[in-house]
């Protein structure tokens, strides 16, 4: 995975108004991987430098007392402007010049980070760094191993004595402190994921809601709802346990070892490869998906086995693995959506634990885009596409009329063509899939 970095090459002498932040002002440079986001040119003289000369004091701030949320919150689909706001790098530096970066979780251990370029006519130097196509994953660890390293380095500047060590101290402290006590770490974790601070008095009590599932359940639900939706969601999933427990059957065994997670790939290029494993291991029939995939899935893949045609926005299906095999029921209301989310849901499956029970989502963290790259790959394969397309590429009907034979979503087969270098005639391409975090 790619690695951000905030470099401090020295501390800088600085005549600011605030006496505490010129203590912590530097020189500067952001990177992620290769990309060096603080490259700027220069609006008076128009030279160019890797670095900006700015204090630390404001970010460091903004990252000890919002550390949860910031590390931990995922993007979820009809995030506003409070969440864009929340997570990004530029905005707590009170008008210091700084690169637009966003920082969110991704889920399983990852972040994602994205940058944007922003004009302003006062500014005194232009970032000229090209704004990223998609967010880059990064490994959680590494980054907050960085961010703990500068919190340090601003703290050793700063006079102890002074109000802005004092107040910087018992945030970073109170921080610690639950890193090192595992029920407060669990209950910290929960609530940075839905953007709530622990720390607040007047937070809503989380464990009412993370009582009444397992584990594993809350943690995939809370990845993908807000906060005001978990308590109608947790008493959904109660209420039905039971016909959860008795859906149809999968024998994921029969798939293979599951693949270790090429991290250093998009969620939709691990999603794919897991459907090359799965078509490979079950021998599929590549001259027909669609009679490969119910050889395997049997009548779990009919419209009538789907289990639910309502449930919370934060439910696609609802998986319980059960040693070799998994149950599935589905949230469905049509044969395309059912057939889609069955393969969602036995990814979800196949990479779970015996005993573990799990919930499919249209969460934007990387395990739940890889379960649908997984789902849009065997129902529609590349490989068969790129056998069936025109010389000049697919219209928007021939795309209907391969959905309607595979039984499949549009939009699935849409993305698989795109993806598989296959010509939209006659049409956009399809919107990105991934989450707008800056």
């Amino acid at each position: 995975m790619k690695q951000l970095n905030i470099h401090r090459d020295g501390w800088l002498e600085a005549g600011l108004d605030d006496p505490e932040e010129a203590r912590t002002f530097a020189r500067v440079r952001v990177s992620v991987g290769d990309a060096n986001l603080t490259r700027n040119l220069s609006a008076r003289g128009g030279g160019t430098s890797d670095f900006i000369n700015v204090p630390l004091l404001p970010l460091a701030q903004a990252i000890a007392t919002s550390w949860w949320p910031l590390l931990y919150e995922p993007f979820r689909s009809g995030a506003g402007d409070a969440f864009r706001a929340r997570h990004r790098l530029d905005v707590p530096m009170h008008g210091y010049v700084f690169p637009k970066i966003a920082v969110c979780s991704g889920g399983e251990g990852t972040l994602l980070t994205a940058w944007a370029q922003s004009s302003d006519d006062y500014a005194r130097v232009e970032f000229i760094t090209p704004p990223s196509v998609g967010p880059e994953v990064l490994a959680r660890d590494q980054v907050e191993d960085m961010l703990m390293d500068m919190l340090a380095a601003v703290l050793d500047r700063l006079d102890r004595k002074g109000a802005a060590y004092q107040t910087l101290a018992a945030a970073w402290e109170r921080v610690r402190t639950s890193i090192g006590d595992l029920d407060e770490l669990a209950y910290c974790k929960i609530a940075g994921k839905l953007g709530v601070d622990p720390y607040d008095p007047a937070s809503p009590d989380l464990t009412t809601f993370a009582s009444q599932v397992s584990d594993s359940v809350f943690d995939d639900i809370s990845d993908a709802a807000f906060v005001e939706e978990l308590l109608p969601t947790t008493e959904w999933l109660v209420r039905v346990k039971d016909i959860w427990q008795r859906a149809p059957q999968i024998d994921v065994a029969a798939f293979g070892n599951f693949p270790d997670d090429q991290d250093h790939t998009f969620a939709w290029e691990v999603g794919r490869f897991a459907a090359e494993v799965f078509r490979k291991n079950t021998r599929a029939d590549d001259d027909n998906p669609r009679k490969h995939l119910e050889q395997i899935f049997g009548s779990v893949l009919l419209r009538q086995s789907a289990c639910f045609s309502e449930a919370p926005a934060s439910v696609a299906a609802l998986v319980s693995r059960k040693d070799t095999v998994a149950s599935i029921a589905t949230v469905a209301r049509s044969a395309r959506e059912q057939r889609f989310k069955v393969c969602t849901a036995a990814y979800i499956g196949w990479a779970g634990v015996p005993g573990e029970d799990r919930v499919a989502t249209p969460a934007f963290t990387r395990h739940q885009q890889a379960s649908r790259a997984f789902a849009a790959e065997l129902l529609a394969p590349s490989v068969y596409l790129r056998r069936r397309a025109p010389q000049h590429g697919f219209t928007s009907d021939q795309i209907e009329d391969i959905a309607g034979e595979l039984i499949c979503p549009y939009e699935a087969v849409v993305w698989q063509a795109y993806r598989a270098g296959i010509p939209l005639r006659g049409m956009e391409p399809p919107a990105p899939q991934h989450p707008a975090i800056v």
